[in-house]
């Protein structure tokens, strides 16, 4: 167990008198005073001229730690030790903390590693200080709306807990972190229409945090001490107390043992005026309900503040609470139960004019020892943060404990994609002599549900099939969770895959002759349908469309694999046509990816060096009058082409349209000229069908205008673009309107 969970805090709340009935409490302890400590060390911490307050102290790695807040110079501060030694200062960060209400709060971790949460305005931060190294800088753990105030825990696994509440306590949240606290996860522990508040976290050897709080005022719980404990994913919450709010409970603060033993101390009114209270205690054992209520002592007076309290790894227990002797003074009375005696003692450990806000931790390196830091205030708004140390004696050894359960996991040794339905995933860092292991795919596995039916036999390598639904290019994250007799790890292993089981490309055999444009007779028609050919090759084009692992090679028509060029989203070759009959083809393409995954297509297409036959070239009709712009009406149209209109009913593909102001009588002269040639795709071709062209195409303005008329000739593609050796020609057409067509778009703007 590391130290960091003996950390505990003293609190102010000002009690509200609830009238009711008293009912029985268990009686107060009795003073022993052969169990009383023996004061070692007195110190003043902060030594300011400002409103020092909030203590909090820490222990870990043979230091100690604590935090207060400067109220003035809205100042956060930190001071540090060696047991047994003198504190010093350690850190101080003019944060902008409003330091009243926003507490910050400190833990160290096994290794000496301070850590420290605090507010400024609506943002929490984090701060770490290795063992003789320096402060980190601020990291944001999260935003809330005041948060007031800030308590933390570290784990013995090293993750950091951080909770807070909002500025009206409706809601009580949280964040961990795994990586030292670069990234932050996490929710809300409770929600509630009463004022949640004086929350307390702490963490056990079995990495499992538990949260505390009270409900100040509304709500069905109010006056009562909850509790919330990690389930892996979430807090399950319940109830510390359940009598309501007759018998006020109020200001709950939390430690655990080196034995997961959670010890629970917390303020209780016992009488309708508010002048009477208890200091109350309860344990709980792993897995097992509240239990040990009693009352530790009883105040002639308001105890006005929340109690503080610690523990050690052999299982000591102190309490310390703010006892007001007088209506104008109260000195910090301490309440030990040390891991040498069977009883609780209380005795004084101050005597100012006003001391308060106690913050306790136990120790057993150089002894058993209880250290005390506490709020000393002689003049008002002066206070003073003091540290107090008392011994109870010689430690016992203890047999050293079983860590707890923690299990790191690892999938595919490391890699980042897989082709495969099942990965190995091997367990690391691993602590605690595991005994069983559960998983689950998206999400942390519970009772109620895995991915692995339940909890298995545990093997430090393992076999996992992939969910059964998961999809080609896809995230995989598996959450895993190993536990053992004594304990349960809280926070699963987790690692991730990208699963890719297949090639994410297109291929394709597109024709060749497919360059968009005009053209000259002999030059051909210059597009078609993509799927025909009318020269001695096709063109072979492959798409990558997304594939995650990259595309490695291609395979054209059984040929070596060519490389794919890095970065690139397409691939074209051309691939000889077997030419020595017309028809169908079509070639073979392999395409591989990075992952060894293969697409096999094998695409046709059709070879077609027939022209359409022509039986009636049908009339052209030019309606659209004397401008560039003509729309063409063709009827009575009978041309078909046998091979296109097998391949996909119907009769030929477009039209290829030329015009110029030389009227050639043959198609002979049609055929030699230089006239350029535009290929218009027919959506519905038949009988009868219009499509619109420009005279402009391929020609220059001044060619169009003059006297002269202009000739419009037509021929009939297929879909390979071979031209119908017949050429239906219009009309002669006079151009007297030569602008070209203009669209108007409305002016938008804002």
């Amino acid at each position: 167990m590391t130290s960091q969970t003996m950390r505990r805090y003293g609190s102010l709340i000002v009690a509200t008198a609830i009238t009711g009935v008293l009912l029985p409490l268990p009686l107060a302890l009795q003073h022993t005073a052969l169990a009383d400590g023996s004061q070692q060390a007195s110190q003043n911490i902060s030594s300011s001229s400002d409103q020092s307050e909030a203590p909090s102290i820490a222990t870990g790695g043979g230091g100690l730690a604590i935090t207060w807040g400067e109220r003035e110079n809205s100042t956060v501060k930190v001071a540090g030790a060696n047991i047994d030694g003198n504190f010093g200062e350690s850190g101080s960060f003019k944060s902008g903390t409003n330091t009243q209400f926003q507490w910050a709060d400190i833990a160290m971790d096994g290794g000496g590693t301070k850590h420290l949460a605090y507010a400024s305005g609506d943002t929490i931060y984090y701060r770490n200080k290795t063992a003789g190294g320096s402060w980190s800088g601020s990291r944001k753990v999260a935003s809330d709306s005041f948060p007031n105030p800030v308590r933390m825990a570290v784990a013995p696994n090293g993750t950091i807990w951080v909770i807070w509440r909002d500025t009206d306590g409706s809601r009580i949240r949280f964040r961990y972190s795994t990586d030292g606290g670069s990234n932050w996860s996490g929710s809300t522990i409770a929600s509630d229409s009463g004022n949640m508040y004086m929350f307390d976290i702490a963490v056990g050897s079995d990495n499992i945090p538990h949260a505390v709080w009270y409900v100040r005022s509304s709500g069905s719980y109010k006056g009562e001490i909850r509790y919330g404990d990690w389930n892996g994913s979430g807090f399950t919450t319940g109830r510390v107390t359940s009598d309501g709010s007759t018998l006020y409970d109020a200001d709950p603060v939390i430690a655990v043992d080196g034995n997961n033993v959670q010890h629970l101390s917390w303020r209780k009114q016992l009488n309708d005026t508010g002048t009477k209270w208890a200091i109350m205690y309860a344990r709980r054992n792993t897995g097992s309900g509240w239990s040990d209520f009693t009352t530790l002592a009883t105040t002639n007076g308001d105890a006005k503040y929340s109690p503080g309290i610690g523990t050690d790894k052999n299982g000591s227990i102190y309490v310390g609470y703010s006892d007001p002797t007088s209506s104008s003074r109260r000195h910090i009375a301490l309440l030990s139960k040390p891991s040498n005696s069977a009883n609780w003692s209380n005795q004084a450990v101050s005597d100012s004019r006003w001391d308060y806000r106690p913050a306790i931790v136990g120790t057993t390196d150089t002894g058993i020892e209880a250290h005390i830091a506490y709020q000393k205030e002689d003049k008002a708004d002066e206070a003073e943060i003091r540290y107090l140390r008392y011994s109870f004696g010689s430690a016992t050894p203890t047999a050293t404990p079983i860590p707890p359960v923690n299990a790191d996991i690892t999938i595919n040794n490391g890699a980042e994609i897989t082709n495969s339905n099942s990965v190995i995933v091997t367990f690391q860092n691993v602590t605690g002599n595991p005994t069983q292991v559960r998983w689950k795919w998206g999400s942390a596995p519970t009772d109620a549900s895995t991915d692995s039916g339940g909890w298995v036999a545990y093997n430090s390598t393992m076999t996992v099939s992939l969910p059964s639904n998961a999809s080609t290019c896809t995230d995989l994250i598996l959450y895993a969770q190993a536990k053992s007799d004594a304990s349960t790890d809280s926070t699963p292993g987790v690692d991730a895959i990208k699963y890719d089981n297949a090639v994410q490309a297109r291929a394709a055999a597109v024709n060749p002759n497919m360059a968009y444009g005009t053209s000259t007779y002999n030059l051909g028609a210059t597009s078609g349908d993509t799927g025909f050919t009318r020269s001695n090759n096709i063109a072979v084009r492959i798409e990558d469309v997304g594939d995650c692992a990259g595309l490695k090679s291609y395979s054209v028509n059984g040929n070596a694999a060519t490389n794919w060029t890095t970065g690139a989203t397409q691939a074209t070759t051309t691939v000889n046509v077997d030419t020595t009959a017309e028809g169908q083809k079509s070639v073979p393409i392999v395409v591989t990816d990075n992952q060894g995954n293969n697409l096999s297509n094998t695409p046709s297409y059709y070879y077609d060096k027939t022209a359409p036959a022509v039986r009636s070239l049908g009339t052209l009709a030019l309606p659209s009058g004397d401008g560039i712009l003509q729309r063409l009406n063709f009827s009575g149209v009978d041309v078909t082409d046998t091979l296109y209109s097998s391949a996909t009913g119907k009769p030929f593909w477009g039209v290829w349209v030329a015009s110029s102001k030389v009227y050639h009588s043959t198609d002979t002269a049609i055929n030699a000229s230089d006239m350029q040639w535009t290929v218009v795709r027919v959506p519905n071709p038949g009988a009868t069908f219009s499509v619109e062209y420009s005279l402009a195409s391929g020609r220059s303005i001044a060619d169009l205008a003059g006297p002269n008329p202009n000739y419009i000739y037509v021929k009939f593609l297929d879909g390979a673009g071979n031209p119908s050796a017949e050429t239906l020609v219009s009309e002669p057409l006079t151009i007297t309107n030569t602008a070209l067509l203009e669209t108007s778009l409305p002016n938008i703007s804002k």
